[in-house]
C-alpha cells in the first residue's frame, strides 16, 4: 500500500459485488434476449411490446447485454482499481437503472421477481455510492 492510500471501505467491497451480481445478470438476460428475441426463452411475452415501437426483444436485450451486463462489470473493476471518474460513471449507471426500472414498472407494473431484485441490487447501488467513504476512496 502506498503513502495517502488506506483500506478499501466496507461500501467498496459491497459496491464491487452489487456490480458484479448487476453485470452477470444482465449479461444473462442480454443473450438469452439475443439468442430468441422472441421473449420465449426468459418466458416473456411479446405482448409486453404492444403499443412500443418495438417487433421483438433484440434492442432491450442488447440494452441488458451492454449496459446492464458490460458496464457494471466494466465498473466493478474500475472501482476496485480506484479509476479516474468511476465514481460519477457508477452513479450514472444507477440512475439509468432507475429509470429503466421506472419505465418497466409504469408500463406493465410487476410481472416477476427479477424486478425486485434488480431494483434492490439498484438502491444498494445508489446507497453504496453516495456513502461519503465510498466517495473520498474513489474521488479522494
Amino acid at each position: 500500500m502506498t503513502e495517502g492510500q488506506t483500506r478499501k471501505p466496507v461500501s467498496v467491497w459491497v459496491l464491487t459485488l452489487d456490480l458484479l451480481v448487476l453485470g452477470l445478470g444482465g449479461l444473462y438476460g442480454g443473450i438469452l434476449f439475443l439468442l430468441d428475441p422472441s421473449g420465449a426463452r426468459m418466458g416473456v411475452p411479446l405482448s409486453l411490446l404492444e403499443g412500443l415501437p418495438l417487433q421483438d426483444f433484440l434492442l432491450p436485450g442488447l440494452f441488458l447485454l451492454v449496459v446492464m451486463g458490460m458496464a457494471p462489470l466494466i465498473l466493478a473493476a474500475a472501482v476496485w482499481k480506484r479509476v479516474p471518474r468511476a465514481w460519477e460513471a457508477t452513479l450514472i449507471l444507477g440512475l439509468v437503472l432507475l429509470l429503466w426500472l421506472g419505465a418497466e414498472f409504469l408500463l406493465w407494473g410487476y410481472q416477476a421477481p427479477i424486478q425486485i431484485v434488480t431494483s434492490v441490487l439498484d438502491l444498494i447501488l445508489l446507497g453504496a455510492i453516495l456513502l461519503p467513504g465510498t466517495r473520498r476512496w474513489l474521488t479522494g
